[in-house]
C-alpha cells in the first residue's frame, strides 16, 4: 500500500475466527459489513488471522481439545484458497486488507498474498523471533499493547521507530468482553505524552452496545479503531464481544459524534491478573527441536515455537538477543522448555549503559553522525568482559567501499586477528591509539594513518579511550580470523541495533524516570 499516512482515520473490522470455518457465512460477514461502512469518511480494513497450525500448534497437542484455543483454532479452520476466496469478496467489497500473522511462516504469506496492514497481536508484544521477521516486512504495522508493561511498550516503540516504520499503536484490554471499568483510557494520555507524535489507536473488546469507550478514545486522541464484527445467523452466534451490522453502525455514528464534539498524564496501566492470563495462554510456547544437555546455551534455533503454553513454560516473549538462556538440566527433543529449566542472564542493561557512554564520547568530541545508526557491539569474550575485551562499532556504509568509526573505552583492547578479504585504513579522530601489527605495539594519535593489508596481524587498544575511523574495501561477513580459537568458537560475540542517535538518550532517560516513580 503506497498511499501515505494509510493508517491515520483507520477503522479496522476484525473478522478473527468468527467465520467458524465456514467460507460462505464469511463471504455474508465482508458483504454486510461492507454495506454498513459505505458513506462514512473513515478507510476501512477487513482483517484476518493467520496461523500455520500445523507448525503453531504442538504436534503432541493437535487434537487435544482440552486446551481452548486449540479447539478454537482447529474447529474454524480455513486453508489458502477458501482464504483466498474470501481476500477476493474483501477486495471486490473495497475493504483494504489487514492480517495478524502469529507466527513467521505467516508473516511470509501475509506478504506473498498482498496484504496492506500488518497487525501485531497484544500476545506476540515482544514476542522478537516474529517481531525481526515483521519488520523485514514493506507494510504498514498496527501493534496491540494489552497485558504489555510500560518497559515492554518503550522496547516495541523504539523498535519500529529506530527501523523506521510506518506504524500505529493501539491501547487495548486483553479481556474478551472487557468491562467498562477496566477499560484504563487514561493509558492514552500516558501513550501520547510518553511517544509524542505517535500515531495512536483503540481496539474495543467491550461489549457492543457500549459506545462510551469509543467515544473517550476519541477525546483522548485515538486516531485509528479496531472491532471484532460477527453476523448472526440461524446456525452461528456471534460472541460477547463481536458487533453486529446495527452495532457496528451505533459504533460508527458514536466515534464521528465524538469527533464532532473534541474540538492529565495518570501513569503507565497496570494490567488485571485474568487479562495476562488470557494472553499468556494465547502466546507461543517453547518446545525443544533436538536432545540438549544441561549446560548448554539455548538459541532460537533450539527451539520449536508453538501451542499450547502450558504452567510456567518459557514462551516468545521471554527470548531477546540480549539473554543468555543456558539448560539447568538434561531435555529430549519435543520436550516443553520451563523456565525453571533454564538459567537466564539479561545484558540489556549493560548494552544501554555502554551505549549511553559511546553517545556521549561522540558528542564530547563533536564526532558528527547519521540519524540512523548500525550499530556492533563486538564482545569477544561475552557481555561480561565487555570492557575488558571488546569494540563498538558504527556501520556507516558498505558498498565497494565501507567506512565505519570504531570506539575503544578505556583500558578496553580488541585482540590478535586479520582479514583475508578486506584492506584497511585507519585515521585516529580521539585519543591514544595503541596499534600491534604484529611487531610490536605502536601508539597514534588524532590525524595518524596507519594502513593494514591484507593477512596482516593485528591488535589494538586504549587507555584513554579512543575513536578512529576505519575505510576499507568491501566488508564481508566471516573474514575476521583470531589467534585465540576460543573467539573463533564464540557463535554470539556479536550484538547488533539500529536506532536513531538523536532520539535515544531522550527515550531511554524519560523511560528510565517513569520505572522510578
Amino acid at each position: 500500500m503506497n498511499e501515505k499516512n494509510v493508517l491515520s482515520d483507520l477503522v479496522i473490522l476484525e473478522m478473527a475466527n468468527n467465520h467458524m470455518g465456514d467460507v460462505e457465512h464469511g463471504h455474508a460477514i465482508i458483504r454486510a459489513f461492507a454495506d454498513v461502512c459505505r458513506g462514512y469518511p473513515f478507510k476501512f480494513a477487513l482483517k484476518f488471522q493467520y496461523r500455520d497450525l500445523d507448525t503453531f500448534i504442538h504436534p503432541a497437542y493437535r487434537n487435544d481439545f482440552s486446551f481452548k484455543y486449540i479447539k478454537r483454532f482447529q474447529e474454524t479452520r480455513l486453508d489458502r484458497s477458501q482464504f483466498a476466496r474470501l481476500r477476493e469478496t474483501a477486495r471486490e467489497c473495497r475493504f483494504l486488507l489487514a492480517c495478524t500473522p502469529f507466527d513467521e511462516v505467516s508473516v511470509d504469506r501475509v506478504v506473498e498474498e498482498g496484504f496492506d496492514i500488518l497487525k501485531v497481536a497484544s500476545c506476540s508484544a515482544c514476542d522478537w523471533p516474529l517481531l525481526e521477521k515483521v519488520v523485514r516486512c514493506d507494510l504498514p504495522v498496527v501493534f496491540s499493547t494489552a497485558g504489555a508493561s510500560a518497559d515492554d511498550v518503550a522496547k516495541m516503540f523504539m523498535f519500529f521507530k529506530h527501523r523506521q516504520k510506518e506504524f500505529a499503536m493501539m491501547h487495548c484490554i486483553g479481556e474478551y468482553p472487557a468491562a467498562p471499568a477496566n477499560a484504563a483510557l487514561n493509558q492514552l494520555d500516558y501513550l501520547r505524552e510518553n511517544f509524542p507524535g505517535t500515531l495512536l489507536g483503540y481496539s474495543g473488546h467491550e461489549d457492543p452496545a457500549n459506545t462510551t469507550c469509543a467515544m473517550l478514545a476519541v477525546a483522548k486522541g485515538a486516531r485509528v479503531f479496531e472491532r471484532h464484527v460477527g453476523l448472526p445467523t440461524g446456525k452461528h452466534a456471534v460472541n460477547a464481544y463481536s458487533s453486529n451490522p446495527q452495532q457496528f453502525k451505533t459504533w460508527l455514528d458514536a466515534i464521528l459524534k465524538a469527533r464532532e464534539m473534541c474540538g492529565g498524564f495518570s501513569g503507565p496501566r497496570v494490567p488485571g491478573r485474568k487479562e495476562l492470563a488470557d494472553l499468556h495462554g494465547l502466546r507461543r510456547a517453547c518446545y525443544l527441536r533436538r536432545d540438549m544437555k544441561a549446560g548448554e546455551q539455548l538459541r532460537v534455533e533450539d527451539l520449536a515455537l508453538a501451542l499450547p503454553n502450558l504452567e510456567g513454560h518459557l514462551t516468545a516473549c521471554d527470548l531477546s538477543k540480549y539473554s543468555k538462556m543456558t539448560l539447568t538440566k538434561d531435555l529430549k527433543a519435543g520436550a516443553p522448555v520451563l523456565k525453571s529449566d533454564v538459567s537466564i542472564v539479561n545484558f540489556q542493561k549493560e548494552i544501554s549503559e555502554h551505549l549511553q557512554r559511546i553517545l556521549t564520547m561522540l558528542e564530547d568530541n563533536r564526532i558528527h553522525l547519521p540519524h540512523m545508526l548500525n550499530f556492533e557491539f563486538s564482545h569477544h569474550y561475552g557481555l561480561s568482559r565487555f570492557r575488558e575485551y571488546g569494540a563498538s562499532i558504527i556501520n556507516c556504509i558498505n558498498r565497494e567501499y565501507c567506512k565505519k568509526i570504531v570506539i575503544i573505552f578505556p583500558g578496553q583492547r580488541h585482540p590478535m586477528h586479520y582479514h583475508k578479504q578486506k584492506e584497511e585504513t585507519f585515521q585516529v579522530l580521539y585519543g591514544k591509539f595503541i596499534l600491534d601489527l604484529g611487531d610490536g605495539e605502536r601508539e597514534y594519535s588524532p590525524g595518524d594513518i596507519i594502513v593494514v593489508e591484507r593477512n596482516r596481524p593485528h591488535a589494538f587498544r586504549s587507555e584513554t579511550g579512543a575513536i578512529f575511523e576505519e575505510v576499507s574495501t568491501t566488508h564481508v561477513p566471516n573474514d575476521s580470523f583470531y589467534d585465540d580459537p576460543a573467539i573463533m568458537n564464540n557463535k554470539d560475540r556479536k550484538t547488533m541495533m539500529s536506532f536513531w542517535a538523536n532520539d535515544y538518550p531522550r527515550e531511554f532517560n524519560r523511560h528510565k524516570d517513569d520505572q522510578n516513580r
